[in-house]
């Protein structure tokens, strides 16, 4: 692979070094939380790593941001506990804090962007942190163990709402997306057929946005406007939004096929 940029090759040099770690050391290490574009950048290179097993996890399914797991255990040490027990994440280091209105009948309505941004300012590094979740008035938020406690002490206001954060565990509440089902049909199940009928825009547009590099699927960054979409495959369209490819039908009278598409909400 040709490294375009000094970001590029800062980040390739520290995934070598973990999974190096781990293979050597036979443990477990972990990157932080990781964008869309720095997961795709891993699947450009993974082949050039030391062979050891990996996996991610946000948290939670469908999670955006992802830390990637480097496992160079020749026996997995098996927990304690029984499994069903366990979050399904045990041996990730991510933590999930609940933020809420301390006294909701004075509270302003908040959005993604006040939580987030009350987050960041003070001080964290966003690659701390994973995916926040909005459920009515509540946040959860995910982030890098390590700075649990933190958050914990520090985080009292967000914008001019008091607010309480609590450890939270990941099993106690289901993270299930809400989704606006789309029932349309398409010319080909490409990409930009897809996508166009996805976010009500014109083809032409939508294959602006790929070849500029906007679109990923299933993390992975596609540039080609006639890759063929397969069922549950998750696209991720930067400034629009992310959807699902649900169940194809039969063809319609005027030869389009009958496609079913879950537009995150």
């Amino acid at each position: 692979m040709i490294y375009q940029t000094k970001e590029e090759q800062i980040f390739f040099k520290r995934i070598k070094e973990l999974a190096q770690s781990a293979y050597n050391k036979e443990i477990c290490t972990f990157t932080d939380f990781l964008t869309l574009y720095e997961i795709n950048l891993f699947y450009q290179i993974k082949q050039e790593l030391v062979s050891v097993s990996y996996s991610m996890s946000g948290g939670y399914p469908d999670a955006e941001r992802k830390l990637i797991c480097f496992d160079g255990r020749s026996d997995v040490i098996q927990p304690t506990a029984k499994a069903e027990e366990l979050p399904p994440d045990f041996y990730y280091p991510i933590s999930c804090l609940k933020i809420y209105p301390t006294a909701a009948k004075f509270a302003e309505v908040l959005s993604h962007r006040d939580y987030l941004g009350a987050v960041v300012n003070l001080g964290l590094d966003r690659s701390k942190l994973g995916d926040l979740i909005l459920k009515e008035n509540e946040a959860f938020l995910f982030c890098k163990s390590q700075v649990a406690d933190f958050l914990l002490e520090q985080l009292e206001w967000v914008r001019h709402t008091k607010v309480t954060v609590e450890q939270f565990l990941v099993q106690q509440v289901s993270f299930e997306r809400n989704y606006e089902v789309i029932h349309t049909t398409v010319s080909s199940i490409r990409l930009d057929a897809v996508i166009a009928a996805a976010f009500h825009h014109s083809r032409s547009k939508m294959v602006s946005l790929i070849t500029q590099g906007n679109v990923y699927i299933n993390g992975a960054l596609v540039t080609n406007v006639s890759h063929v979409l397969k069922q549950e495959d998750i696209i991720s369209v930067r400034g629009y939004g992310k959807v699902k490819v649900g169940e194809q039908g039969n063809l319609s009278k005027k030869g389009r096929i009958n496609i079913t598409l879950l537009k995150y909400s």
